[in-house]
């Protein structure tokens, strides 16, 4: 589990240097470039970031072996999640141009998850998948855009699916009968492994 813990770690500071244009194949020159990048506005959660990369990057460097408890590695697990959906967040809101508040405020909002993709060959690809599919109000939008709706519920809010505005969403993204979490997560795996 700290393995996996301090992968996360460096996938947060992995992320932010992406996005910024300034990843490098070494750990420790990321680690350099991560100290050095400035924060833009609406980035307070940038240092939690830099720091949890920073021991990410020890533990790569130097990995050993953990006498923590279950109970502390599931804090660590909890803090590490919240804190990727803000990056997530925030790379949405920098590739979309808009200002998501929440998982739920990015899945409900109307706006395109995959701009740009031709809207021809979205219905094309929607035919290929099922001809029931080019009656749905988005048969000319990307499916891999169903996933990215249903990904951010389904990972960090999945105690919402008992608000039928979101689990009505979900079912309609999946293109699911049922609203448990189970057939919804089972319906996201088929679609995931088709669009990958």
């Amino acid at each position: 589990m700290e393995r996996n813990l301090a992968k996360a770690k460096l996938a947060l500071g992995d992320a932010v240097l992406t996005a910024c244009g300034r990843y490098h194949w070494s750990c420790r020159e990321r680690a350099r470039r991560l100290a050095a990048l400035h924060p833009g506005e609406g980035m307070g959660w940038f240092e939690s970031v830099r720091l949890e990369h920073a021991e990410g990057v020890e533990f790569k460097l130097w990995p050993h072996q953990t006498d923590r408890t279950a109970g502390q590695l599931e804090k660590d697990f909890v803090r590490i999640t919240l804190l990727m959906r803000r990056v997530w967040l925030w790379l949405e809101r920098r590739r979309l141009g808009t200002n998501f508040l929440s998982p739920i405020d990015y899945a409900l909002h109307p706006a395109s998850k995959c701009p740009g993709t031709p809207v021809l060959k979205n219905w094309l690809v929607n035919a290929r998948l099922s001809v029931r599919a080019l009656g749905s109000f988005n048969a000319f939008r990307y499916p891999r855009e169903r996933l990215l709706r249903a990904l951010p519920i389904l990972l960090w809010q999945p105690a919402t699916l008992g608000d039928g505005r979101v689990r009505r969403c979900l079912q309609r993204e999946l293109r699911v009968a049922g609203g448990d979490e189970a057939g919804l997560l089972a319906a996201y795996t088929r679609l995931w492994q088709v669009f990958r």
